[in-house]
Order: C-alpha cells, then sequence, then structure tokens
C-alpha cells in the first residue's frame, strides 16, 4: 500500500503554484500519517470534529491533527510503524 493510505485531493488551494504546492490529504481509518507540525506518526483511528485522530505505533495517547498538517506517511515510515506495533503486540500477556 503506496501513500500510507491516504487519499489525494490535489494541491491546496492558495498555496504557492501547483508544482509545489503540497498535496490535501483524506486519510482512511486503519492507515499511517505524519503530523507535519511536528513529524510524529500515527494511524488514524477516525475523526473528531474537523480534526483527524492519531494514536502513536505500538501504544500510548492519542492526539487530533487538523488535515491540512497530515501527509502521507513514505513506505519505511510505514514499515517501521508497523514492526513496532507487532513487537508491541508481542510483549503482551496471552
Amino acid at each position: 500500500m503506496t501513500g500510507g493510505g491516504l487519499r489525494s485531493e490535489g494541491p491546496v488551494a492558495g498555496e504557492g503554484q501547483a508544482g509545489d504546492a503540497p498535496e490535501r490529504c483524506t486519510p482512511e481509518p486503519g492507515s499511517f500519517a505524519v503530523d507535519g507540525r511536528d513529524g510524529r506518526v500515527g494511524r488514524v483511528i477516525g475523526r473528531a470534529g474537523e480534526d483527524v485522530r492519531l494514536r502513536p505505533p505500538g501504544g500510548g495517547p492519542e492526539w487530533s491533527c487538523p488535515p491540512d498538517a497530515l501527509r502521507p506517511a513514505p513506505p519505511d515510515v510505514v514499515l517501521r510503524a508497523r514492526v513496532t506495533e507487532i513487537n508491541r503486540e508481542g510483549q503482551l500477556p496471552r
């Protein structure tokens, strides 16, 4: 899955020219995205009003991010996040 499960909606209006404008993305629940404000990676778990709710791989407190600040997680970041989740699952009592 390329792009981390985010659908591109084209360039953000009013930001630069078409060739250098960032893409606005709509995250799909279960996909990974990067919070462009601070670089944190999270799995999309849903929406809270206008914001997107994210959870860090491997657990931790959820946070909200405005959709305009999200960007697709590159494949290497998605792989790292999945490995983190799998390792965390292996440490849980059965």
